[in-house]
């Protein structure tokens, strides 16, 4: 393999617990980005490379076969959304009580530049792109719209809930605010 290639997004990322990751690349990164976007690529690479780093031990096997080398950022996609469908089974049931609300109805899709919302009708969207951030903020970004069952507002009653669960979720939210517009493929 191509050692430049080495640490780029392809078509196989494998770990066993307690193992490190081991990324192969079949794709060639050139190939997704056009020549004239190289800050791009290399954003992307950096990205990715910052993901695989955040929580190693919790990645599944991701292989995009022949097939769907033609489009692979809409597979990143689909297997980033089902990285959230399993955090969320993980980390609801460690905040519901805590929060005293049940969040039983979840929708993941892309809401542009927002992380998450929740309907008036109890259900909570989240953003495709928010599994890329940190863990702890990922579980900031839960227990905040898991509080928005309870407190539609931001009010200081909101902000009190949340504090209860997390006393410095403001730290988390500045990460949001500094790292968040990189969260992207």
């Amino acid at each position: 393999m191509d050692p430049k290639y080495s640490n780029m997004p392809g078509s196989i990322l494998s770990y066993q617990q307690k193992a490190p990751v081991k990324l192969l690349c079949e794709i060639d990164l050139k190939k997704l980005f056009p020549a004239s976007a190289p800050k791009e690529r290399d954003r992307f690479d950096k990205k990715w490379n910052d993901f695989l780093k955040s929580d190693p031990c919790n990645k599944e096997i991701f292989e995009l076969k022949e097939s769907e080398k033609s489009n692979p950022r809409e597979y990143f996609i689909l297997w980033y959304k089902r990285q959230i469908k399993k955090q969320l089974k993980i980390r609801i049931p460690r905040y519901d009580k805590r929060i005293g609300v049940e969040a039983n109805d979840f929708r993941i899709s892309d809401l542009g530049h927002r992380w998450a919302s929740c309907g008036r009708n109890g259900v909570i969207s989240f953003n495709w792109r928010s599994i890329m951030a940190p863990i702890w903020v990922f579980d900031y970004i839960l227990v905040h719209e898991m509080v928005h069952l309870i407190e539609r507002r931001h009010s200081k009653r909101f902000w009190g809930l949340v504090s209860r669960v997390i006393p410095d979720y403001e730290e988390h939210a500045l990460w949001l605010n500094e790292n968040g517009a990189d969260m992207d493929l």
